[in-house]
């Protein structure tokens, strides 16, 4: 079994995660990476790397296409909110060189502007977790405790109920594959959504970390078999906090 992530950038330990996945399943196959930087950390960690064109450009489809087909990829999963309405437009392409599975869920004009109202209170993300058929399995809760350059830096693992039950609304509705990160607001008593994301967001580490293994659920719903719920389940009150390390070449 073939994966290729794209757009990987910095996210090194999702190549880990799944190059475990793999071996933990005891499939053999290899993790791909692409991106358009050929200085991509995540690139070190990968059994094979390709530098791509631009997300924008009209090369960028038929360079993955050929590359999907050439190297007999069987599932693409991409770490971009750029990259995913893009290989959204283009599913039925991907289908047809391959059972390709394809991490995606909105197909939004990137014309489109949102204006949202900045809203203070406790915030949390979520991992709101479906199969690949799009049916909702679980929901992981973290509030933030701190950010950076836009991704989690800092969480701790929570119960909380009616989190879970406004995300078992929104999965039940989107039916997405795979991973949908969202970020909730709380002020006063109201629990307000903030931004939904259908890819592994800088905040599943976290969710990892604590017992989740959804890179390994993946890789066993492309091989038809059953994920039984310890798979999926976080171990509550795990706190944990990302680190910075430079790497030599």
């Amino acid at each position: 079994m073939n994966i290729l992530i794209t757009s990987v950038g910095r996210r090194s330990y999702l190549v880990t995660y799944f190059r475990d996945a793999l071996r933990k399943a005891s499939v053999q196959g290899e993790i791909h990476v692409s991106n358009s930087s050929p200085i991509s950390p995540a690139f070190r960690l990968a059994d094979k790397t390709v530098v791509t064109p631009i997300v924008y450009s009209d090369d960028y489809i038929p360079f993955l296409l050929e590359y999907c087909q050439v190297n007999n990829i069987d599932a693409v999963i991409s770490l971009f909110d750029v990259d995913l309405p893009v290989l959204a437009k283009n599913r039925r392409k991907f289908e047809e060189i391959n059972d390709t599975h394809l991490k995606y869920e909105s197909a939004v004009s990137s014309q489109r502007v949102v204006i949202q109202e900045y809203i203070e209170g406790e915030e949390y993300g979520l991992d709101v977790i479906n199969d690949l058929e799009g049916n909702y399995r679980t929901t992981i809760v973290k509030r933030k405790y701190g950010m950076q350059s836009g991704e989690t830096d800092c969480a701790k693992i929570v119960e909380a109920p009616d989190i879970v039950e406004i995300s078992k609304k929104i999965a039940c509705r989107f039916r997405h594959y795979g991973n949908l990160d969202v970020d909730v607001i709380k002020k006063d008593s109201k629990f307000i959504v903030i931004d939904m994301n259908a890819r592994f967001g800088g905040g599943y580490p976290f969710s990892h970390i604590a017992g989740v293994d959804l890179p390994l659920a993946i890789v066993m719903w492309l091989q038809g078999a059953e994920v039984k719920d310890d798979i999926l389940k976080a171990e509550n009150d795990v706190f944990a906090q990302k680190d910075i390390s430079i790497i030599k070449y």
